[in-house]
């Protein structure tokens, strides 16, 4: 599994007034309601759906991290409370330090019917914004500019109501292991410099396009996720 610390460092960058709350209420919305499409990516544990507009970053057996709009999230599968013997009732989410900007939480239906309880969290220590959302198979988590955040809470949420898992794979290889390890990966959002022009696309590492990791990663590492 992995999980996620993300780095950003911007000098002289304005804070947005935005009514989070509703932003966050809208994305969500949209994403309660969008038509989910077949799983486009098959793992061992579990298939789900990317839109076009998600770029694969990097895969293991267990998560994923993605890049939105230039900004990475990370996906990874909540092994502990599928194994649990009731998954409907989601541990409150925790944090320590930041101020919470936002928060919301509901049920979703997968591509089958079938509800599922989330709950999201968008938060903020100084200027980096921090949102996280987590349901009954999946957490996800990511640290974006603050206008971006409600769009990319809407984001996890598209691909959290794709995800199909195959539970009786992960109960018998999780079940039968001696614990659960987790590896820590460092994404740096943004170079530590100041933009010359005053554009926060400066601040970008090079362009990421979204197929560039599919093309690869359907022939390399999903391919030996199933060996």
């Amino acid at each position: 599994m992995i999980l996620a610390l993300a780095a950003m460092s911007i000098s002289g960058c304005a804070r947005s007034e935005i009514n989070m709350h509703a932003a966050l209420e809208r994305a969500l919305k949209e994403a309660e309601e969008v038509t989910v499409p077949p799983a486009s990516y098959q793992k061992e544990f579990y298939a789900y759906y990317a839109q076009p507009c998600i770029g694969r970053i990097s895969a293991t057996r267990t998560g994923n991290v993605f890049a939105y709009e230039g900004q990475f999230f990370v996906m990874n599968l909540d092994v502990p409370t599928i194994l649990r013997e009731d998954s409907t009732e989601l541990t409150a989410l925790a944090f320590s330090g930041g101020t919470e900007e936002a928060s919301a939480s509901g049920t979703f239906t997968d591509r089958q019917g079938n509800p599922h309880p989330y709950q999201v969290r968008i938060s903020t220590l100084g200027e980096r914004h921090f949102v996280c959302l987590q349901t009954d198979t999946m957490q996800f988590y990511g640290v974006c500019l603050i206008n971006s955040a409600p769009l990319m809470a809407g984001e996890m949420l598209k691909i959290g109501r794709s995800v199909t898992i195959e539970k009786n794979a992960i109960a018998a290889y999780f079940k039968s292991s001696s614990g659960i390890y987790y590896t820590g990966e460092t994404i740096e959002l943004f170079d530590s410099i100041t933009p010359e022009n005053g554009s926060i696309e400066e601040l970008f590492p090079d362009t990421i396009e979204p197929d560039d990791f599919n093309k690869t990663d359907e022939n390399s590492s999903d391919q030996s996720e199933k060996k």
